[in-house]
């Protein structure tokens, strides 16, 4: 919506362009008016456009596939979207991962502020994490969930979180709300049989 409307704009400034006259003050004032407006509905969809494009290559390099797609569902993709009812949902013979509104906001502050941040904003990263270990062809959802926290920590930092504090989210979430999760499952956990002993699990160096 927000970009047709920015295109209206800019529809409007070239039929101005086309007019056979001398422009105004008036004209020039109103033409500045619109290319400015042209311009700010159109940041909100190309701000969005480029963090999909980031998840995307991000998403292909941990799961080590090349055709993968991370969608960030608006508030109208969600009514259409069957799986609207959960936080994300990934296809794993397409590559495609779908986030729902406003879990991609979330997660874009938390990174812009990372210092000062709210539980959703935390929660977006293990959701991103958990989708992308789907692609990866896991299908058990405690064995997803328990490959995505051991790395929850790498991931955070390659999102552009500090080390300190990708770290410290990462055994917070392990420690906390994993414990209630509908997927949490006693054989995740260090020297358990979920554990991949990978050398920078999140729970290593773990108090």
């Amino acid at each position: 919506m927000l970009v047709l409307i920015s295109l209206f704009c800019c529809w409007l400034v070239f039929r101005e362009f086309r007019k056979e006259k001398a422009f105004t003050n008036f004209d020039r004032g109103y033409i500045v008016v619109l290319v400015m407006l042209a311009m700010l509905f159109a940041w909100s969809p190309i701000r969005y456009w480029r963090f999909e494009s980031f998840l995307t290559n991000l998403a292909s390099q941990i799961a080590n596939r090349s055709d993968v797609e991370v969608h960030c569902n608006t508030p109208v993709d969600a009514i259409f979207d069957n799986a609207a009812t959960v936080a994300g949902h990934a296809t794993i013979e397409t590559g495609r991962i779908v986030l729902q509104y406003p879990l991609c906001a979330q997660l874009m502050d938390y990174l812009d502020d990372p210092h000062n941040v709210t539980k959703r904003e935390k929660y977006s990263v293990i959701v991103y994490v958990h989708e992308v270990m789907h692609i990866r062809g896991e299908r058990n959802e405690q064995r997803t969930e328990c490959q995505a926290i051991q790395r929850l920590f790498r991931v955070g930092m390659l999102l552009g979180l500090p080390a300190h504090i990708a770290k410290q989210d990462a055994i917070t979430y392990f420690k906390g709300d994993f414990q209630k999760h509908p997927y949490f499952s006693t054989a995740c956990a260090p020297g358990a049989s979920m554990d991949e002993r990978l050398p920078d699990s999140t729970w290593v160096g773990m108090d």
